[in-house]
C-alpha cells in the first residue's frame, strides 16, 4: 500500500470513515495507549490511527473528541437507516 492510498473503514456495517493511510501516525504513543484501552471491547483490523478514532466513536459517540489529544478533522458516516416519523 502506498502512503497515500485512500481507503474506508467500516465497523459492523454501521460506521464508516474514509482515510488516507499515512505512515507514522499510528505509531504515536497516544494512539497506542488509546488502542490498548479499546482492545478488550473492539476488534482491530489495521494499525491505523483512523481505526482507533472509529472504534472510539463507536463507544462514545460524538463525545469521543474529548478523548483525542491534538487537532483532528474527520467525518464518520452512519450507515444505519432510521425510519421516518
Amino acid at each position: 500500500m502506498t502512503s497515500e492510498q485512500e481507503k474506508s473503514l467500516t465497523v459492523e456495517g454501521r460506521w464508516d470513515i474514509p482515510y488516507r493511510h499515512t505512515a507514522g501516525l499510528a505509531a504515536s504513543r497516544f494512539f497506542r495507549e488509546l488502542k490498548e484501552r479499546l482492545l478488550p471491547k473492539h476488534r482491530f483490523i489495521t494499525d491505523s490511527d483512523t481505526e482507533v478514532i472509529l472504534h472510539l466513536y463507536e463507544e462514545k459517540g460524538p463525545e469521543c473528541v474529548t478523548e483525542l489529544d491534538g487537532m483532528f478533522a474527520f467525518a464518520i458516516f452512519n450507515g444505519e437507516i432510521h425510519p421516518s416519523s
